[in-house]
């Protein structure tokens, strides 16, 4: 059985964890990789905002998040 590239995709994006399919649902992707490409972005982004919560900083949307490397210096 041949799948399509739509189906593949889709099939992709099912295989991914919930939080992520939230965002990728949002998305237009035509292939498998752009979705892989976009999911690892996602999941970079997650993992950061993680580490900021975990530390106590109150995220404001729409800053950008350029200085995690500051993070360890906060008491």
């Amino acid at each position: 059985m041949v799948e399509t590239k739509k189906q593949l995709v889709v099939m992709y994006l099912n295989s991914t964890r919930r939080s992520i399919q939230e965002v990728l649902c949002l998305q237009s992707l035509w292939t498998v990789s752009k979705a892989y490409k976009r999911a690892l972005t996602i999941e970079k982004s997650q993992a950061a905002r993680n580490i900021i919560e975990a530390v106590g900083v109150t995220i404001t949307r729409g800053l950008p998040l350029h200085n995690l490397g500051q993070l360890s210096k906060i008491k």
